[in-house]
């Protein structure tokens, strides 16, 4: 958590990785058939950090992974804390 603050610029890499390989794994789940995916961004949506921090951080890999897995025909689930319930309307549900 203290990387939000500590260096920001690795954490921005480091979360365009993750988003990577989260797509790969997404991907090759749909190909076996999965329907939906779910995402899950527990830490980053409960609260833990800002809001500004979250949009900063967590929404453009987010962004980046569902239109993927839409792309390729699937369905993305991501449940947002409440006070991000606006931001939901991005991703279809």
């Amino acid at each position: 958590m203290t990387m939000l603050m500590d260096d920001a610029a690795l954490l921005e890499k480091t979360m365009e990785f993750l988003a990577k390989m989260q797509i790969e794994f997404g991907l090759a789940q749909l190909e076996a058939g999965a329907d939906a995916i779910w995402l899950g961004d527990c830490c980053a949506s409960s609260h833990m950090i800002s809001l500004q921090h979250w949009e900063r951080f967590a929404m453009p890999g987010l962004n980046r992974v569902s239109e993927r897995y839409l792309k390729a025909g699937g369905m993305t689930f991501c449940t947002p804390a409440r006070r991000r319930k606006s931001l939901s309307t991005r991703w279809p549900i």
